[in-house]
């Protein structure tokens, strides 16, 4: 047992969990948290959350409202529901299914339950059920349970002064910048409406069930009122523009809200994701992400 299960364990033990120590396994999922998988003696399984940096920190409780409001409002898919939240833990009841792709801690490797080269049309359509279920939600009891949520305006604006930041401290491609601004200037491109947004919905925080339907959503951190097309660039990114338009055909078949330029407004929003890596190293001191930001930023 290293030091990071221990203290899982034993804080876990002071409320009550008991833990088994030999069913404790380590998985890398993601750039913010770590997370343990584990039993305790009854058989049940549980996730433990141990963030990475201070930065996460702050974020844990504004996430944890977020979770209280969507468990309330839908029920087409499952999110946690945190049994232990502190600083620098947080642990929940494994939800139904697992996640549709995780990363091997040793070799970084992705390991997928279903062929990334054929997406099985049952992850698509649920996605796309679910997604709908999701943006649906009344973004006025968002606010008011206090999510953040912008306007479409607002979102197009601060989008803007994103841009105009990276330009003063990154050397930016004369290309990619024109591109960016023909985008985020011509509003033919945009949503006219803002809805609730998971805001880093990409497949390893979908857990899917054995028919590879989805059946919950994990890790809320980046999750607001924003625009519907965040949660559609992952997809595009991984899936392509085929994967693209079956998960924005069933969205709209389950009652999810399109407009005409829906599709090519998501295929530019992956072209800020420089961005958003900038960003992130900026928040987190991690010089490997800003040499990545820098790279893309120069077209390279």
């Amino acid at each position: 047992m290293n030091d990071t299960t221990k203290r899982v364990r034993e804080q876990a033990a002071s409320s009550g969990i008991d833990l088994v120590e030999a069913s404790m396994t380590v998985e890398s999922m993601g750039l913010d948290f770590e997370v343990i998988f584990a039993e305790d003696i009854t058989g049940q399984e549980w996730v433990c959350r141990i963030p990475r940096r201070k930065d996460v920190y702050d974020k844990i409780m504004e996430e944890k409202r977020i979770l209280d409001f969507i468990s309330r409002k839908q029920s087409i898919f499952e999110v946690p529901v945190w049994q232990i939240v502190s600083d620098d833990l947080i642990i929940y009841k494994k939800l139904t299914g697992k996640p549709a792709v995780t990363t091997d801690p040793d070799t970084q490797e992705p390991n997928w339950v279903f062929d990334p080269e054929a997406v099985p049309e049952a992850y698509i359509t649920s996605l796309g059920q679910s997604l709908a279920a999701l943006h649906n939600l009344p973004l006025d009891e968002a606010s008011e349970a206090g999510v953040n949520v912008y306007s479409a305006e607002e979102v197009r604006s601060t989008l803007k002064s994103r841009m105009n930041k990276i330009k003063n401290n990154y050397t930016v491609d004369v290309k990619l910048w024109k591109q960016w601004q023909t985008w985020v200037n011509d509003e033919t491109y945009w949503p006219k409406h803002t809805v609730m947004v998971h805001g880093d919905l990409f497949p390893g925080h979908t857990l899917v069930g054995d028919d590879n339907r989805v059946t919950g959503i994990i890790d809320w951190t980046e999750a607001e009122g924003s625009d519907p097309s965040i949660d559609f660039s992952a997809i595009y990114m991984l899936f392509g523009e085929e994967g693209l338009d079956k998960l924005i055909e069933a969205y709209r078949a389950a009652g999810g809200r399109t407009w005409p330029k829906m599709k090519e407004h998501t295929i530019q929003r992956l072209s800020i994701q420089a961005i958003t890596i900038a960003e992130f190293a900026e928040s987190s001191g991690l010089e490997d992400y800003r040499k990545m930001a820098e790279d893309m930023l120069k077209g390279n």
